[in-house]
């Protein structure tokens, strides 16, 4: 038990991770980058078809993708220590769609959980 009770703890103590997909595009966006957004502060990008980690303290961060003066919706995630949350973008809608969407500043990009989680 008391061996158990140490390694919740040092659980605890480990750095999480916020591991980015994104799906490989064809046609839109295909040779621009994606500015991730953590807490307020660009922290990288990703291009077509990469997948990066980034560092974070356990607890509750706010991640969102940003393209020119759009991007995607904010998503709110709540990691333990030690935890890995895997998120997916890509451009949102069609192309037919672009002309629209071109003028919603949250519209251009989906952000959403794969549902695959882990531990680091």
């Amino acid at each position: 038990m008391g061996s158990l009770i140490r390694q919740n703890e040092l659980m605890d103590t480990q750095p999480s991770l916020i591991r980015i997909s994104r799906k490989l595009e064809r046609w839109r966006d295909q040779g621009r980058k994606y500015k991730v957004v953590i807490d307020g502060q660009i922290v990288g990008a990703v291009h077509n078809g990469e997948s990066r980690d980034f560092t974070v303290t356990k607890g509750e961060h706010c991640v969102r993708i940003r393209i020119d003066w759009s991007g995607s919706r904010d998503l709110v995630l709540a990691l333990d220590g030690g935890q890995v949350k895997t998120l997916m973008c890509n451009p949102k809608g069609s192309a037919w769609s672009s002309p629209i969407r071109m003028f919603s500043r949250r519209g251009w990009v989906d952000l959403y959980e794969t549902g695959a989680d882990d531990v680091a």
